[in-house]
């Protein structure tokens, strides 16, 4: 084949593409899945171990139609598969280490020996190869927006993330500060909810509370306690001042500061710190690594002014996955919630 006439799709490719090539390539590196590969791209002499080559690649996508009336661009799909080795979810074994990537290059998929059964089940995993657009696009719609009414009347909301098919976590503060709309619009599913959370804790921002629709969670979702360092991801519903919308799910970025700090007395929370901004009804959303895992729910703002009154210091508050897991295991709750904990 003449991988010179690759020449379309030069640009950069949206989510969408990017997606089929990913797809595609876990398909096709997939060890056990070597004899039918060879049989589409028309291999007939069987090479041990079982490696594909990346031009053998290309032949695929074109015997697949993977990419209908398009030829995809050779260096961007070196560069896409370049992202799924970085992020640990293919091999490249190279015939010239000390060459540029090019058509020989051979790739394994790994993935699948180096993750848990739960985290397999979802695409969460390929966060690392596909960017924090896709992130977005795959959690949001466990994500949900929370109603109520404070004390004075007022409408207000908070953010909840879908654990199973009947429970919704967010904070505690949400479900005490507000009264909650008996009929809430999830997953344009109308649901009524119990007005009483059936876990709401005393100490840490953690409450559970139960639908009476059938919801649906993202496959693979599973949690991660927070990494000093690591980049994140905080989601939730914020009002947006001057515009007509509703809230509306937004997203920002940033890193964990601190793994771990205590609240002052009487009521010592343990929360932890990162630089993703959070506003007003972002309180109970996922706090997303930038490799999938939920670290934590979005819980607190922390900024204060300084002192001289001349400028603040912004610090932002989550409550950390393995507090979460903590809380619902003393409760005795039948609610599973995936946790790993790396050594």
């Amino acid at each position: 084949m003449d991988l010179g006439n690759w020449n379309a799709m030069n640009a950069p490719w949206g989510l969408a593409s990017r997606k089929k090539l990913i797809l595609a390539a876990l398909d096709f590196f997939d060890a056990e899945k070597y004899i039918n590969n060879c049989k589409i791209i028309g291999k007939k002499r069987y090479i041990f171990p079982k490696l594909f080559s990346l031009s053998e690649f290309v032949t695929y996508l074109e015997k697949k139609n993977i990419f209908p009336n398009k030829n995809p661009n050779i260096f961007r799909i070196i560069s896409i598969l370049d992202k799924a080795v970085s992020g640990g979810i293919l091999l490249n074994l190279r015939n010239e280490p000390d060459k540029a990537p090019g058509a020989h290059d051979r790739y394994l998929l790994i993935q699948p020996y180096c993750e848990s059964a739960v985290r397999g089940q979802g695409l969460l995993r390929l966060i690392p190869a596909l960017g924090s657009d896709f992130l977005y696009q795959t959690i949001s719609p466990s994500i949900v927006h929370i109603k109520g009414e404070n004390d004075a009347g007022d409408e207000k909301g908070g953010t909840g993330i879908i654990l199973d098919r009947q429970h919704i976590l967010t904070c505690a503060h949400v479900t005490r500060d507000l009264h909650l709309d008996k009929k809430q619009n999830f997953q344009n599913i109308q649901c009524n909810i119990k007005q009483e959370p059936i876990l709401e804790d005393e100490k840490e921002d953690v409450a559970i509370i139960q639908v009476d629709k059938s919801l649906e969670p993202v496959p693979g979702m599973v949690f991660q306690a927070p990494v000093i360092g690591k980049n994140v991801f905080a989601l939730g519903f914020s009002g947006i001042p001057n515009t007509k919308h509703e809230p509306i799910l937004t997203m920002h970025g940033g890193a964990v500061t601190s793994e771990s700090v205590t609240l002052y007395p009487p009521k010592e929370e343990n929360l932890f710190l990162c630089s993703a901004i959070s506003r007003p009804g972002n309180s109970g959303g996922p706090i997303i690594s930038e490799d999938g895992y939920i670290i934590g729910i979005v819980s607190k703002n922390l900024t204060q002014k300084n002192v001289d009154q001349k400028g603040f210091s912004p610090h932002y508050a989550g409550v950390p996955a393995q507090v979460i897991i903590k809380v619902i295991e003393s409760k005795g709750l039948d609610i599973t919630i995936p946790f790993e904990n790396f050594e």
